[in-house]
């Protein structure tokens, strides 16, 4: 499925006479007014999952994207409880949080990224961690 900007547009057409029109002259002011709903999303690309036994498992690529000119985040949280595996993004290691949050990425304005993204797990006779990708404008 192909991401799809959604526009709704209230417009506002005002016309008003600024000056005395010559003959079979018309002068006046347009004002337009536009919105644009906010859309924010993350999109997952899986690849292969690695078996459970795997201290790296290679998780694939997500693509964010978010109109919010004044930015976005998104995060990785872990299942609770689970928070002994780290995250690693774009080549970059990342620990959980003690709420089992990792930053994935920080964005002053409107943008689209993507990311490759690694779960590193320490304990691999344990089941590896779920984790959930979230979205959040500012």
């Amino acid at each position: 499925m192909r991401p799809v900007a959604n526009f709704g547009a209230a417009l506002v057409f005002v016309l008003s006479e600024t000056a005395p029109a010559a003959a079979g002259e018309l002068r006046g002011e347009v004002n337009l007014a536009g919105y644009v709903p906010l859309s924010c999303d993350v999109r997952y690309t899986s690849k292969t999952v690695a078996p459970a036994t795997a201290v790296r498992i290679d998780l694939g690529t997500i693509t964010e994207q978010c109109n919010d000119r004044n930015g976005f985040q998104v995060w990785a949280e872990y299942v609770p409880g689970i928070s002994a595996a780290a995250l690693e993004v774009d080549g970059v290691v990342r620990t959980p949080s003690p709420t089992g949050s990792i930053l994935i990425d920080s964005s002053a304005g409107a943008g689209k990224q993507m990311h490759h993204l690694v779960l590193l797990v320490s304990d691999t006779s344990r089941r590896p961690p779920a984790i959930a990708i979230r979205i959040t404008p500012r």
